[in-house]
């Protein structure tokens, strides 16, 4: 995959790619998911923000309706 290629600079890894199998409780407007770990959120910013994964977009949203969000550890 070109993406996880691209967030590899960045520090990020791969947490979790899957297809949503069921809802327990409430609604989900998505069938499929993935997790990247990134070290911070300024290196999440900055591989969105980056060359590789910009000239990926144009391929990304052709292919799938995507929403990108940023989660911060409780921990």
């Amino acid at each position: 995959m070109k993406a996880a290629e691209s967030f590899k600079a960045y520090g990020g890894e791969p947490v979790l790619r899957g297809k949503l199998e069921m809802v327990l409780a409430g609604a989900a407007d998505f069938d499929a998911v993935g997790i990247v770990r990134f070290p911070d959120r300024r290196a999440a910013e900055d591989w969105y923000h980056g060359e590789q994964y910009q000239a990926l977009i144009p391929l990304r949203d052709e292919a799938v309706e995507m929403v990108l969000t940023v989660f911060s550890d409780l921990a």
